[in-house]
């Protein structure tokens, strides 16, 4: 129970009943003074229901929570549907991680790439040999194993985090079956890997149809992982239909196209860039690898602007999701 008393110079604030008798200091004029009542400055206060508070008073008590530190922030009233909108806002964290990996692997390959068509023209020029392409054949070998190897497993593991995340969201939302599709093309490939497996060490096919079974399950393995991406940007505008954010809620199906051009056009760039230097290594060959090249990172050019601009969407999002949380 709060009691309201009067300073020396007229200042009225409330103070809680367990400091009465004690002294008090005035949060506007900083006296200190007795809180007695046989001093007679003070009062019961009345209830602040239906009461109609001077300008006066709202001043006294904004002093009074400055001097005390202020009060805590409101709990949070957890309902089912803040718990689950909490659930898409960690799926949405990881989705950020998923993004800048992405945004350090295409920047690292792109570095790569330049290096790349410089050694190309270097070994062209100096040995013009039809071997003079073995080292650039290595060079991709190698960036692939160092920056795409482990920037595949965090892009894949931050997104079945939020496959994971995505199960628990409002029906309302889309995650639930979003997230479950997307398993199902992600896992596909390794049931196939392991059919394969088992194929060749029972029937034990021939070599040579055993590689070129082996390289279509990498094709389906390819074309499985990279919907499953596109279901993961577009599971972000469900959520932000499902918010009522009618600007954000088209962007993230658009922009997973040029997203997913860059993947295309890197692994498409790779072949052809290396197929054409076997096929004709003189100047002809040096040419269509560098075009593969420009090709490549052109791609990745836009790629990275749909990025960013995917980053923004999923910042408004998660900030409509926190106010819906803090909201009562």
């Amino acid at each position: 129970m709060s009691i309201r008393v009067e300073c020396p110079d007229g200042h009225s604030f409330d103070i809680d009943l367990s400091r009465l008798g004690g002294a008090v200091v005035c949060p506007r004029c900083f006296v200190v003074f007795d809180a007695s009542l046989d001093h007679g400055n003070v009062h019961f206060a009345k209830p602040a229901k239906g009461k109609t508070r001077s300008r006066d008073d709202d001043d006294d008590d904004d002093d009074d929570e400055d001097e005390g530190g202020g009060e805590d922030e409101t709990p949070i009233t957890w309902t089912p549907k803040k718990r689950q909108l909490s659930k898409l806002a960690k799926g949405l964290n990881a989705l950020r991680v998923m993004l800048n990996t992405t945004l350090g692997v295409f920047g690292a390959d792109s570095l790569g790439l330049a290096l790349g068509a410089v050694l190309g023209v270097m070994l062209f020029f100096s040995d013009p040999s039809p071997t003079f392409a073995d080292p650039i054949v290595t060079l991709n070998f190698y960036l692939g194993c160092i920056v795409w190897g482990p920037g595949l497993l965090a892009i894949y593991g931050a997104q079945i985090v939020s496959w994971f995340m995505g199960l628990f969201g409002p029906a309302r939302s889309g995650t639930r079956g979003i997230s479950i599709v997307a398993m199902i093309l992600f896992f596909t490939p390794v049931l196939l890997l392991v059919f394969y497996f088992i194929l060749t060490a029972i029937a034990k096919p021939r070599e040579e149809v055993a590689q070129k079974l082996f390289l279509l399950i990498l094709g389906i393995a390819f074309i499985c992982a990279m919907i499953a991406l596109f279901c993961s940007i577009v599971s972000i505008g469900g959520i932000a239909a499902y918010l009522n954010l009618t600007s954000e809620k088209n962007k993230p199906s658009a922009l997973g196209w040029f997203i997913l051009g860059g993947f295309m056009a890197r692994l498409v760039g790779a072949i052809l860039g290396i197929g054409v230097l076997k096929i004709s290594p003189d100047m002809i060959g040096v040419m269509g690898f560098l075009a593969t090249i420009g090709i490549s990172v052109t791609a990745y050019l836009f790629a990275l602007g749909s990025i960013k601009e995917l980053q923004n969407v999923i910042k408004v999002v998660q900030g409509s999701i926190d106010k819906i949380i803090k909201d009562d």
